[in-house]
């Protein structure tokens, strides 16, 4: 079977994932503690974005990694879909809210009893910050994400293909990633406190962007190997 094509558009995508997992970082992280309603569009707009290139790629590691174990690969691609769906509704969501808020002239703090106030600083926030519904604290873009990150990683370890530096990629992004879902967990109060923006910013300036732009770069240069 010929994934040729479709080897190359994932590893196009991986690398468009890259880029917008950073731009989301940087919108959520550096944008919204100055101005919380453009941090929450553009956040909004590269969470969605990120979801749709990410599904590609998923599912272009399946087929390098089903070799190694049918079971477990599916179970990894099935949670990495999972979770890129649940950052395209919960980024669209976000976007819709914002357009809206705009027009209405909602304030930050209105923002916040939509379940937005994750972009603002702390001290811009005075309502209470209520969960996503769709995706609670992170629980599919963080919590899920985290598990598939972590599934795959642990396949290449066992496959010739994939470098030994990628997968220790992976184990860290897992780790960060796990660490923001928990740690948002645990203490809803307050969703930036200097614990989990630190792991935040390790996982969205650095960890993310780069296993997905690192694999996106193989995935495009090596489809002939698919």
């Amino acid at each position: 079977m010929d994934t040729t094509t479709f080897t190359r558009f994932a590893g196009m995508c991986g690398i468009l994932a890259g880029v917008s997992t950073f731009l989301y970082a940087i919108s959520v992280l550096v944008i919204a503690r100055g101005t919380p309603h453009l941090g929450a569009l553009f956040g909004g707009l590269f969470l969605l974005m990120s979801g749709l290139f990410v599904m590609p790629v998923f599912v272009a590691l399946y087929h390098r990694l089903m070799q190694i174990d049918r079971g477990f690969a599916l179970w990894g691609v099935l949670l990495g879909v999972i979770s890129a769906a649940g950052a395209i509704v919960h980024g669209g969501s976000d976007f819709t809210y914002v357009v809206h808020a705009a027009d209405a002239g909602l304030t930050a703090d209105v923002l916040g009893l939509m379940g937005l106030s994750v972009y603002a600083a702390p001290g811009n926030r005075a309502a209470p910050d209520l969960p996503n519904a769709i995706d609670p604290l992170g629980l599919l873009t963080f919590g899920l994400a985290s598990m598939a990150v972590f599934v795959v990683s642990w396949l290449m370890g066992r496959s010739h293909y994939f470098p030994k530096r990628l997968q220790a990629l992976g184990y860290l992004l897992a780790a960060s990633l796990a660490f923001v879902y928990i740690m948002r967990l645990i203490d809803n109060r307050d969703v930036l406190t200097p614990q989990i923006t630190v792991a935040w910013a390790l996982s969205g300036f650095f960890a993310q962007p780069g296993w997905y732009v690192w694999l996106g770069s193989m995935l495009w240069r090596n489809s002939d190997r698919a």
